[in-house]
């Protein structure tokens, strides 16, 4: 979870990831967040994400994230 939160924070260091549970719900990541954190999680991770991806059940918090990551990976 650690590597996880450091890349989120290069995404947007604003935001407390350790407790968000609505970054796509509320909007709390922003379109250009977005699009900085599929290329941040290619970087990191080599997964490649396209727009149906981008779904709250899947990135409303880093835990879900964290989860999405390793099914990708799988």
């Amino acid at each position: 979870m650690d590597r996880l939160i450091a890349t989120l924070l290069r995404v947007n260091p604003d935001i407390d990831y350790a407790s968000e549970n609505a970054l796509i719900s509320d909007h709390v990541l922003e379109s250009l967040d977005l699009i900085t954190l599929v290329y941040e999680l290619y970087s990191e991770y080599q997964i490649q994400l396209g727009a149906e991806d981008l779904t709250a059940e899947n990135f409303d918090s880093a835990e879900r994230i964290l989860q999405f990551i390793e099914l990708k990976r799988s």
